[in-house]
Formats: structure tokens, sequence, C-alpha cells
């Protein structure tokens, strides 16, 4: 019954729920007191702009609340116990349409909810990332975590990762190895509707509710949570040496960055540019962390994400196969249905100035694609309402249309997280590739060599969901417009890229300047048109020996199992192994 789906979301037994704590969630500006400084070096500087801060006054959720509150009002409660925590938990999100939240609730996932948050039952003490090592009871959904199903200790005492915890006058410390395991995300990481889920093709009801966001599971699936893995915090939250208090007295600790960077490179700046009615008096001064948290964020995309690589080339058919890999913990991309895509762009340019085929171009006006220049692969999850059509009420879908986001290493998958309709080679046992290839034009136009250029985007919000917020949100849609077009919209990020130059025979080398039709690298002379052709070096190749999949190691994110490589420079036809070129990249 859809009653009892829609209670076992928004209330488990294990949780806190409305009304229970006696000591309410502390704003985590009460923080700022000790854990900032000057340098901006401390937790609460890091914390200020990030996503989980501006979880409750970001413009893109403040717009689809309320269209899902148009959809269905009974269900609302669900964004705010997320978006709201700590107003949730005060019982202020009854009535369902916000209008019972105080000025203080809006300061978003407050420290507290994280650094006062508990298991029932609690793991065993040889937890190695999120998972039992070594036998055990605990089982990580032994308790339903998603949509902020939390639970939270009634006191001030603040949980951390430190055993040896210093007294202070402030709050009481409590060691708690949960606060260096990934399953401490899981509750706002794991996020579903309240309708059963149907089978796009079949009809059939094969679910409780439509999973919208996965990102624990897809993380506990692959091998990043298995021996020598990696935990949420090592990639998110990256320990330097240092002070985690403005005190000097203080020790030195392995302290955890707290901007917790990530896929939104457009929020934090829309939130600085809101108006004063829009946003808590804490927030005005926003600007500059924002800019710093948003460039965090891109830089980290561009260095983890994913690899691109020319894995082969078939002159017969006319095409070049490149490979994608991604080298996160988790599907490529993850996180939101409703806007979140990645895809690849691809140009073609003849020694001769000849244009050829090019596919991906995204449009800086629409924030879409340039009409006739769709790219050939979008990565994405879709939902459904009903049909195919794809749907962005996130409160009503009904179903996944598509979902071929890239897997993490050693991803095997459940039926919540299986691809639809999209296949992944699979390398035996359930487990599925971590990299997906795509085979690019070469065209039909002019002389060889010919230039292909390739390139992975990344976008936080489409175009197009953004017409939907902004256009069918009552009240909200105007401060959304003009929140974006001050932030400059959702401007694709480049992951990767590949420039290079494709000889006759199907030999592939590193971009090196313009050349002449027929020229191969040793005689390479002026192109006819060096203005068409010419560009930025992009580096020389870089023949490495082929590994065998491993599971990710190290202390580092980029350790994705396939780390594409080629063992020669020069590739005949339809290449034996996979081209690496040292990318070049923009730094937006």
């Amino acid at each position: 019954m859809w009653w009892l789906t829609v209670s076992t979301l928004l209330l488990s037994p294990a949780q806190t729920g409305p009304g229970e704590l006696t000591v309410p969630l502390q704003s985590g500006f009460t923080c700022t007191q000790c854990h900032s400084n000057d340098d901006k070096s401390l937790a609460s500087d890091g914390y200020a702009a990030t996503m989980m801060r501006l979880a409750s006054v970001d413009p893109v959720f403040r717009a689809a609340f309320e269209i899902a509150y148009q959809d269905e009002p009974a269900l609302t409660g669900l964004c705010l116990k997320c978006h709201v925590y700590s107003g949730w938990l005060a019982g202020r999100a009854t009535p369902s349409d916000g209008s019972a939240l105080s000025g203080g609730d809006k300061h978003g996932v407050s420290c507290d909810a994280c650094h006062r948050q508990m298991l029932a039952p609690p793991p065993p003490p040889d937890v190695d990332g999120g998972v039992p090592d070594g036998g055990g009871d605990f089982d990580p959904f032994s308790l339903v975590y998603e949509n902020a199903n939390l639970t939270i200790v009634d006191d001030q005492a603040k949980r951390g990762p430190y055993d040896d915890a210093v007294p202070n006058t402030s709050h009481d410390s409590v060691h708690d190895p949960l606060m260096s395991e990934s399953v401490i995300c899981a509750g706002c990481h794991q996020v579903s509707n309240a309708t059963p889920r149907k089978d796009p093709d079949t009809e059939e009801v094969i679910g409780p509710a439509v999973p919208e966001q996965r990102t624990f599971t897809e993380w506990l699936q692959s091998d990043f949570a298995g021996p020598g893995g990696q935990s949420c915090q090592a990639c998110h939250m990256p320990a330097t040496p240092g002070k985690i208090t403005r005190q000097e007295e203080g020790p030195d600790r392995e302290r955890h960055d707290h901007t917790l960077v990530g896929g939104n490179t457009v929020v934090p700046l829309m939130v600085s540019h809101l108006p004063a009615s829009e946003r808590p008096d804490e927030l005005a001064n926003i600007a500059e962390a924002a800019a710093v948290t948003v460039q965090r964020s891109r830089d980290f995309l561009m260095e983890e994400a994913c690899d691109l690589d020319v894995a082969g080339i078939d002159i017969a058919g006319g095409t070049a196969r490149v490979r994608v890999t991604n080298k996160s913990g988790h599907k490529l991309p993850t996180g939101y249905a409703e806007g979140r895509r990645m895809w690849l762009e691809h140009r073609v340019t003849a020694a001769d100035g000849t244009a050829g085929p090019w596919t991906g171009k995204p449009d800086p006006v629409t924030f879409d694609f340039e009409t006739g220049k769709d790219p050939l692969v979008v990565w994405e999850i879709l939902l459904g309402q009903g049909s195919d059509e794809k749907s962005f009420r996130f409160l009503l879908a009904d179903r996944i249309i598509k979902d071929n986001r890239i897997p993490p290493a050693g991803f095997r998958p459940d039926d919540e997280t299986a691809p639809v309709r999209y296949t992944f080679e699979d390398l035996g046992g359930g487990t599925l590739a971590h990299w997906d290839d795509v085979a690019l034009p070469l065209g039909e136009a002019g002389c060889f060599p010919r230039r292909l250029q390739a390139t992975v985007h990344y976008q936080v919000a489409s175009g197009e969901y953004y017409r939907f917020l902004r256009d069918n949100a009552p009240g909200f849609g105007d401060t959304l417009e003009a929140a974006w077009n001050a932030a400059g919209g959702a401007v694709p990020v480049p992951l990767a890229e590949v420039d290079v130059w494709v000889d006759a025979d199907g030999t592939v080398t590193a971009y090196d300047g313009p050349r002449a039709c027929g020229a191969g690298p040793a005689d390479a002379g002026p192109a006819p048109d060096a203005s068409v052709v010419g560009g930025d070096d992009a580096g020389v190749a870089e023949p490495e020996p082929t590994p065998e999949p491993e599971a990710p190691t190290g202390d580092g994110c980029a350790c994705g199992a396939h780390q594409g490589t080629l063992a020669r420079a020069g590739l005949p036809l339809l290449g034996l192994g996979l081209l690496r070129l040292r990318r070049r990249r923009a730094r937006g």
C-alpha cells in the first residue's frame, strides 16, 4: 500500500524522529568560533559554501520543491527532510509546504548532522572502508538509511575520528570510527521516492520505490569498498597535517578537508547571487567562498573523474574508437537523476582544412547542444512517468527509462543499480567493465592525415532541466532565473581530452601542429590553411605497458582499475591497445 511505502521512507524504526531530541542540532555557524581562522584553512572555512551547507537555500532545490509540492503535497516532507534536516527534526516540516520553517532552519546540513550521528547497532572495530573486514555481524543495510534516516545522539558531544580527543570548554568530544567510514554518507546519498517502480518494458512492478540516487550502493558494490579500497572520505575529504582549531595549543592532526568537493559547479555561485530575502544573513558574504568551492570542484572533476583514450582505428569502417574510463568510486556521473549528464564532443578536420564531423558541441546560450551537433552518446539516468517520456517530476516518476552511466571498477550491480537499456562488458562473475567505448566517425571529406579532437564534458544541470524548473515553479521561477543568469549557468566542465592526427594507414600520433596532405610525423609541414587547423600543443604520446585490471589502491583518487594505455604511439588499423596522451585541460 502506498501509505506503508511512504511511512517506511519517511520514518524507519531506527531513526531519530521529529520532536524526539531534547538538544536540537546546532547551526554550523556556532562551530566557526573555534574551527575557522584567518587563512581559511579549517573545517568551517571549507564548509562555508559546500552543497551540504547550502542545501536549504539551493535555488535548484527551491524550484524543484515548489513543483513537487504541486504534484504530491503530502510527500514533500521527504524533500524537507534531506534539505532542511534540522527543521524536520524540530517538527517544523509540517505543513509540508515549508511555511512553518524558521530562518534558523535554513543553515543546511549542519555539522551536528554528521558529528552527532551514530549507527544502531554500531559497527565492529575492524571495519575497513565501511564494510566488515574479518567477520562481525554488522550489515550496512540492516537499517533503512536512505532519505536521511539518521540516528542522532541527544547530547552536545561531538563525535570524531580521533581516539585521543583533547578536552575543551565548548563541548565533549567522543571517538567514533563511523566518522571515517563510507556508511555515514549513506543517509543523504541514497534517495528514493514513494512510487512503486515499474519495469519500462513489461510494466511489471519491480520495486517499492524508484531509486533516484544510489551513490553509496554504487560504491559498496565496487572494488573501492573491498580490501585496499577507498572510503568516500578518502576522495572527497582528503587529509593534510595541521591544527583542527584556531587554538595554538591544540595537537597537530590529520585534518580532513571539509570543502567536500564534488560534482556541483554552479549552485554555490547561484546562492551568492540570491537576494537577501532568500538567504540567511550569515550567507551575505558567501561570494568568495562560493568561487573557491566551485573552482576546486572543477579542478577535482578534471583530475579525478575519468580518462579518455584512443583505443583503435578502423580505416575501412571510417571510425576511431575511444574509451572513457571511470576513475571514481561510483557511477559516472552519479547523484540526482534530473539534470546531471556527461557526453562526448568530437571534431574532425582534414589536413587541407576540410571540415569533417562535429558532434556534441555545447551551446553556450541554451546550455544544450548546437543544432545539428547532438552527441553520439550521453551518459545519464532518466526517469519516466507512465511512459518512455522522460520526466523531471521526481515524486511522480514510476520507472527508470535509461541508465547508461559508467560503472566504477569492480562493479557488481543488483536490481536497483544495474544499467537500464544499456550494456557494459561483463568481465566475469557479474562484474561490469568500468569503461565505455564509442566509435567516432572520421568522415569522408578531405585528405589524410585527419585531426581528431575529442572531449568528455560533464554538466551539473542541462538547459532543458533549468527551463523546466524556471517555467513550472510558481513562485521561485523568477528568482531561479536571475541567479542562474548571474552565475553564468551550468557551463560544462571538460573532464578529459585527446587531440591526435590519424593517418591513412591508421597510425595515430599526438597532434603536433599543422600538417600537409599525406604528411606523416617525420615529414610534417605547414598545412595549406594553418588558421583552420591550428591549435595548442597537446603533448606527446607516452607509451606504457598495459596492466591487468586490479583493485584501486593508494591514497589518491585516480585509482580506477583500468588505466588505459598503448604499447606504441603508432596504431595500425584496428589498434592493439590504448593511446594515452598528455592532454590539455581548460581550467575555468
